[in-house]
């Protein structure tokens, strides 16, 4: 796990994305399922507004981008009118990023989003703590669909799985600006 720590211009640009999400995504009748929320958590603080989720998501991107020295474009915003970037990576072309509500546990991936004809898309996961990134590492998103299936201690559902954190990595020779 390393620190990044994003600056006040940084912060404020990933927080505006974030909120601009959210607000397009409300007018569209986006809404976070909270019955599912309950379903597979046994915990209440599992569940944050969704304004503040799309801001922890946006400000986690640019800290996962900021480590790894690639572009984060913040899509998904007011400028994307066209829903043009939905389906593109978070990060650059390969990374998608999840943030994760607490420390202890790991990223939440959907079968929809393990490709096997773009094996090099990975999952970046983290925390988000005021200004400071919790960056817990990466992994493909192939592989950790595969781990999942055999590992004792992630968790499944038909159309889920919640990998440990023990599956993701930083490799050591990634990221210019290790904080």
């Amino acid at each position: 796990m390393l620190t990044v720590l994003l600056e006040p211009y940084e912060y404020e640009r990933a927080r505006t994305i974030g909120l601009e999400r959210a607000e397009r995504y409300s007018a569209f009748g986006h809404r976070q399922d909270y019955a599912e929320a309950w379903t597979n958590s046994i915990r209440a603080e599992d569940m944050v507004p969704v304004d503040v989720a799309n801001v922890n998501a946006a400000l986690l991107e640019l800290a996962v981008a900021k480590h790894l020295g690639v572009y984060w474009h913040g899509h998904g915003g007011a400028l994307d009118r066209s829903k043009q970037y939905r389906h593109l990576p978070d990060v650059g072309d390969r990374y998608e990023i999840r943030h994760v509500l607490r420390e202890d546990a790991g990223p939440r991936i959907y079968e929809k989003d393990v490709d096997y004809a773009r094996p090099h898309l990975e999952l970046w996961a983290g925390h988000i703590r005021g200004a400071s990134a919790l960056i817990f590492g990466g992994i493909l998103l192939v592989d950790a669909w595969e781990i999942s299936e055999t590992c004792g201690t992630c968790k499944r559902w038909p159309d889920s799985r919640r990998i440990c954190q023990s599956h993701l990595t930083i490799p050591s020779s990634q990221g210019r600006n290790p904080q």
